[in-house]
């Protein structure tokens, strides 16, 4: 699907990369039609110690320079989908949940639970007419950071 996407659309050879969140079922595609990432993959758990001697090793300026390209990490002769990259975002988002998940103390939870029940509910307003969602434009305004 993804590839037809590309195809209908005409982008395939101006793609230089895909990010997504990190679901099973873009993992997959990716790897079974995707380029080689130039970035090695840390994700593997049966990484041994006997596994560092035959381990390359680079400079990572050499990355960002574009020295290191994908032909060091080859693993498919005809990709047809563009290098996949994890979205960092939602890596953090994961881990971020993970934590809150483990604080212990009863005025956290309360607030988190109130706020979450809150969002619930302004998200459900916002889903129920065109209307209620272009109020919510109207009075959703940016935040200035210095």
């Amino acid at each position: 699907m993804i590839e037809y996407l590309h195809k209908e659309y005409q982008v395939v050879d101006k793609l230089r990369g895909a990010t997504t969140d990190n679901g099973s079922n873009f993992l997959k595609a990716f790897r079974k039609s995707g380029n080689a990432s130039n970035v090695p993959n840390y994700d593997d758990d049966d990484f041994e110690q006997s596994d560092e001697e035959d381990a390359l090793y680079f400079e990572i300026g050499e990355i960002i320079d574009g020295r290191i390209t994908q032909d060091y990490f080859a693993n498919n002769v005809n990709p047809t989908l563009p290098m996949h990259r994890k979205c960092a975002c939602h890596l953090l988002s994961l881990i971020a949940k993970a934590d809150i998940s483990k604080i212990q103390d009863h005025t956290f939870q309360e607030l988190k639970n109130s706020t979450i029940v809150k969002i619930q509910l302004l998200l459900n307003k916002q889903t129920s007419s065109s209307e209620n969602s272009d109020l919510i434009m109207e009075l959703i305004e940016p935040t200035t950071t210095n």
